[in-house]
């Protein structure tokens, strides 16, 4: 069985890029032996970069409308987002003697998320700031510039 699936290198491990690639590649077996060729596609990284984009353009629409201090900058919504959806950096955690819990979140950049991953992240932080607002996801990520 042959698929055509688009993956992502991050180190020296390679990931599935979508949803849909690692439905795919989940036919084979775990530690099967893969044959591949593999090509560039820099657009990519393009497409990451308009996703982060999209993210702080949603974050800003949610800091002009917040009722709440937490809320009221691009910087705060994106790290509520991070703290709503508990996206720590679980080796850099610290727990003192006492039992306070320091969690350290973790950076959104593309240089630090795999694509899958940062994927993930947006949909459900737009779930989170679409119910801050009370409004929907769709009408959250609507693009209101005029044409």
């Amino acid at each position: 069985m042959m698929i055509d699936i688009t993956v992502q290198k991050v180190g020296n491990e390679i990931y599935p890029f979508s949803q849909e690639d690692a439905d795919a590649l989940s036919e084979y077996h775990n530690r099967q032996k893969l044959r591949a060729k593999i090509t560039s596609l820099s657009a990519k990284k393009e497409y990451h970069i308009e996703q982060l984009a999209k993210f702080f353009v949603c974050c800003g629409k949610v800091a002009a409308s917040a009722q709440k201090p937490g809320w009221n900058t691009k910087d705060n919504v994106a790290f509520q987002c991070k703290v709503g959806l508990h996206f720590v950096d679980t080796s850099a955690t610290a727990v003192s003697p006492d039992g306070w819990v320091q969690f350290k979140y973790r950076s959104i950049s593309l240089a630090s998320m795999k694509y899958l991953e940062a994927c993930n992240f947006f949909v459900k932080a737009y779930d989170l700031m679409a119910d801050e607002l009370g409004c929907t996801v769709e009408e959250l990520t609507r693009d209101d510039r005029p044409e």
